[in-house]
């Protein structure tokens, strides 16, 4: 009996432990980024060629940040395969993509949050404060993301200036942060909100 239960508890130490999933992040160009996490991936703010995106594998979610066309280039999703692939967008985003364009499209507007199996998203404002940009990104209109894979946050600004939202995001691993004028913000006013939350 005693040999028995050794015998056991061996071969439950012999097991595989199984392998947790590794969160890899591509940057692609200028807004435009792709990550994997085990069999999940998700491209954002799809732009450029088609051949950009050879080494993935067909997204299971695209999430679009805004309408401009340096993040919401109808062309390129035209150009790659989203028949299985769920859209992830603002209204003012989601008024402009084709209809079958892709499986699905959910809206997600600013302070929502919605979980995709492994995936955990929250849509982030993004918006202009100087009065001579307030044309360029109005409040309400598109959504940073932050994404939660296991232990992991990330966030993706999309085009904004250095807003409270922002500056006030928590337990934040990884940030991809605009930076360019006269659209978004200095580089000055990104270190130092980066420096506020500390990803």
């Amino acid at each position: 009996m005693f040999q028995s239960v050794v015998n056991q508890k061996k071969k439950k130490q012999q097991q595989p432990k199984k392998k947790e999933a590794q969160l890899v992040i591509t940057p692609i160009e200028h807004g435009t980024a792709a990550f994997t996490f085990g069999d999940l991936t998700v491209y954002v703010d799809p732009t450029g060629s088609a051949e950009a995106f050879a080494n993935f594998s067909a997204p299971n979610y695209v999430f679009i940040t805004d309408i401009h066309g340096d993040h919401l280039s109808v062309k390129t999703l035209e150009s790659l395969d989203l028949s299985k692939t769920t859209i992830v967008a603002p209204k003012a985003v989601a008024d402009k993509l084709p209809e079958g364009i892709s499986k699905e499209i959910i809206i997600m507007n600013n302070g929502e949050e919605k979980t995709f199996g492994v995936l955990k998203a929250e849509a982030i404002p993004m918006y202009n404060l100087r009065e001579e940009a307030l044309k360029f990104h109005s409040k309400g209109r598109g959504n940073g993301y932050v994404f939660t894979l296991g232990n992991q946050r990330i966030y993706f600004s999309g085009d904004t200036e250095d807003i409270p939202e922002m500056r006030t995001l928590k337990n934040i691993d990884k940030a991809f942060v605009c930076m360019n004028l006269p659209y978004t913000m200095t580089i000055e006013s990104a270190a130092d909100a980066v420096l506020e939350f500390k990803p």
